[in-house]
């Protein structure tokens, strides 16, 4: 997981095609739940692991890019990567759009936990 210098490949959909750069920063938070339908409770099955990259990317990419996806660690120890796609934007998009966004999320759901526990 500590893959920073690495170099990283993914493929974009539609006609974008294939995008190189390298791995500049790697930011991890151990999340206490996985998904909601899990029939086992989660924590006896595997640990999901937030994974927040920044990638410099070859090119024509002026900016550094971040890419929010996740690792499940299992009890034995082995992570497997969980994300079958990620969201992967410029820098300035997240701080333009993405973040507002998960801000006023975080704010429902805050709300909503308030009107629940009334």
């Amino acid at each position: 997981m500590r893959a920073k210098g690495r170099r990283v490949r993914f493929r974009c959909p539609g006609a974008e095609g294939t995008r190189q750069g390298i791995l500049t920063a790697r930011e991890i938070v151990e999340i206490d739940e996985g998904p909601a339908s899990s029939a086992a409770p989660v924590r006896d099955v595997a640990k999901y692991l937030l994974v927040v990259d920044v990638i410099t990317f070859d090119g024509d990419h002026p900016e550094p890019w971040i890419r929010a996806a996740y690792y499940r660690e299992l009890k034995d120890g082995r992570l497997i990567w969980g994300s079958q796609t990620t969201s992967t934007h410029a820098c300035s998009e997240w701080a333009r759009g993405l973040l507002p966004a998960l801000q006023r999320a975080i704010a429902t759901c805050q709300d909503t936990r308030k009107e629940m526990n009334a």
